[in-house]
């Protein structure tokens, strides 16, 4: 986790972290009402970032408000996790075969005792 809050320098990284973070913002809000869910904003914190050693992007978010301390949230967040990461690391790998990333790993870091918690990982399949 540590090597992927570095920032990158790699143009295609920056691009696909970026429209992932969009993408799960915008997959957790389209089903909010539906979990019971507030809708994400940029408070909630959520980053992205790869470790190139073990091919992962990592999800995170700081949690300042406590949203996702709860299992079911961690869950919910889980599931938007994967299939927002999962769609941009896979539309990369098949627009450039040398797109090393296929795993990812959420964290929601706990505002209280200021250490992260990983929920889950799990591997994209093309």
């Amino acid at each position: 986790m540590a090597t992927a809050q570095i920032p990158s320098s790699d143009r295609a990284e920056i691009r696909v972290a970026d429209a992932a973070v969009k993408a799960v913002t915008a997959t957790w809000n389209a089903g909010a009402a539906e979990i019971n869910e507030v809708p994400m904003s940029a408070r909630d914190g959520i980053s992205l970032g790869f470790d190139p050693v073990e091919n992962a992007a990592y999800v995170w978010t700081g949690d300042p408000d406590n949203r996702f301390g709860n299992r079911a949230a961690q869950s919910n967040l889980a599931g938007a996790v994967e299939k927002a990461v999962c769609d941009r690391l896979m539309a990369e790998f098949a627009d450039n075969r040398s797109w090393r990333y296929t795993r990812w790993t959420l964290a929601v870091l706990d505002p209280t005792v200021g250490e992260g918690q990983f929920i889950r990982s799990g591997t994209c399949t093309p």
